[in-house]
């Protein structure tokens, strides 16, 4: 390792040697190479946790996932009562409020939605980024560079046929990501995912997952724990049916 690369925009990187740089690159591919025949789908519980300038505050619930972007959330109060109950399938979405009977209905790319969504994130691959993992496609590495912390190798790529650039930390022993940004067409950082807890095993997930944006978008921390086999969840385990006398509102 011989100096610092990166701008001010990132996080801060060494060069590393030759020999060192060739092993990093064959870590990262088996990293993707491992992660590609993974389950594609995840039963957790979860305390969510978010703090942004406009909603504080934690909710205990039950989350299910499945890729590329089906996502199911029920939040709870003590007694196991549902407080929030959302779903999506990586494009459109619905809400329900059962203790003010209203349900919320609309496409993701609706501008109510994207006011509360870090910029660049795309809904329809959020499976992947909420569960450390990358998804499917060929990877064109640009730069591979150490972490002055020693805790792990930072990867910088795109997907062939995109041209925005990706960057994380993974660690080469575990095989699994540390930090996973997006950047913007800058070099800044549109967002970031941070993960951590990790049990040990194949395949292993994240116990705990920070995603941070903007000043205006704020931090949601998701604690996850309990995992359950989903192998058998489909699409249609993403749709909530809200009773008929609630209030409809469009998302727009």
């Amino acid at each position: 390792m011989l100096a610092l690369v990166g701008c001010a925009y990132r996080p801060a990187r060494l060069v590393l040697a030759e020999t060192e740089a060739v092993e990093a690159r064959e870590a990262f591919r088996r990293l993707v190479g491992g992660q590609a025949v993974c389950a594609r789908a995840v039963d957790v519980e979860v305390t969510v946790t978010i703090s942004s300038p406009w909603q504080s505050g934690s909710m205990n619930g039950y989350l299910q996932l499945l890729a590329p972007g089906f996502l199911k959330f029920v939040g709870v109060n003590p007694l196991g009562q549902p407080l929030v109950l959302m779903a999506t399938d990586g494009e459109t979405g619905r809400y329900v409020l059962p203790g003010e009977r209203k349900v919320y209905d609309g496409p993701l790319s609706a501008e109510a939605v994207r006011r509360f969504l870090p910029a660049g994130l795309d809904p329809a691959r959020s499976y992947y980024w909420l569960i450390g993992r990358l998804r499917p496609g060929l990877v064109k590495i640009r730069e591979v560079a150490g972490d002055p912390d020693g805790s792990g190798v930072w990867v910088e790529f795109r997907y062939e046929g995109e041209t925005r650039k990706e960057l994380v930390l993974f660690d080469p022993r575990q095989l699994t990501l540390r930090r996973h940004l997006l950047l913007d067409d800058q070099g800044g950082i549109a967002f970031e995912v941070e993960y951590d807890a990790y049990p040990a095993g194949e395949c292993p997930l994240p116990g705990l997952v920070t995603i941070r944006g903007d000043s205006r978008y704020g931090r949601l921390v998701l604690r996850l724990g309990d995992w359950l086999p989903a192998e058998a969840l489909t699409g249609n385990d993403f749709q909530i049916t809200a009773p008929a006398d609630f209030t409809r509102i469009p998302i727009k």
